[in-house]
């Protein structure tokens, strides 16, 4: 099963500590099935990005990941649905991203704790 995934390229920012760790984990509970899967740092690879029109800041504020297959890219909620609907242990997590009640809240904290992590290194001015 493993071999019939589509290759997907995952954009991350690689300067946060949290986001590395998140992708080690994910690795390794992903196992076989984290093959295929290139790791690209948003910070070095904005000429790539900007080929697929994503925006460099949007980048860093939301993961986005390109699957060359289809020449789609999904960001957010969406992309973190994919990338986890590709591990079977991972997937019934991904499935609950799409439940209309929990989504906008997640997708809410998870807006404020990036933008809380960028504001706290010094990598985007805080609001207000």
């Amino acid at each position: 099963m493993s071999q019939s995934l589509p290759p997907l390229e995952v954009f991350y920012d690689a300067a946060c500590p949290r986001c590395r760790k998140d992708r080690v984990r994910y690795e390794k509970l992903a196992g076989k099935y984290a093959h295929n899967i290139l790791w690209l740092d948003a910070n070095t690879h904005q000429q790539k990005m900007a080929e697929l029109d994503i925006d460099y800041h949007a980048a860093l504020l939301a993961l986005h990941i390109y699957r060359p297959d289809i020449n789609e890219v999904y960001k957010e909620l969406d992309a973190y649905d994919l990338l986890l609907g590709r591990v079977p242990w991972l997937k019934p997590l991904g499935w609950l991203f799409r439940i209309p009640v929990i989504r906008p809240v997640l997708a809410k904290w998870y807006h404020h704790w990036v933008v809380k992590r960028l504001c706290q290194q010094g990598r985007m001015p805080r609001e207000g």
